[in-house]
């Protein structure tokens, strides 16, 4: 299994992110689960990485967390 967060840059502090980016790299250290980090670009990436991840990789089995504002959740 792989965890993706998925930030967006401009929701937040750049302090915030930080604290945000140690911690996720602590936790995959911790639990030997490997975690990568996806930095959306635009209203709508996140919704289209998370299909697109799922479309090419239909046997894998992943955990996507959406880090960001309201928009980045609610896609």
């Amino acid at each position: 299994m792989q965890n993706y967060f998925i930030i967006n840059p401009a929701a937040g502090s750049k302090r915030k992110t930080k604290t945000l980016l140690a911690s996720i790299k602590q936790g995959s250290e911790q639990t030997d689960i490997k975690s990568e980090i996806y930095y959306t670009r635009y209203p709508g990436d996140s919704e289209r990485f998370i299909r697109w991840m799922c479309d090419c990789y239909r046997d894998e089995t992943f955990r996507f967390f959406g880090c960001g504002g309201d928009g980045t959740c609610n896609e």
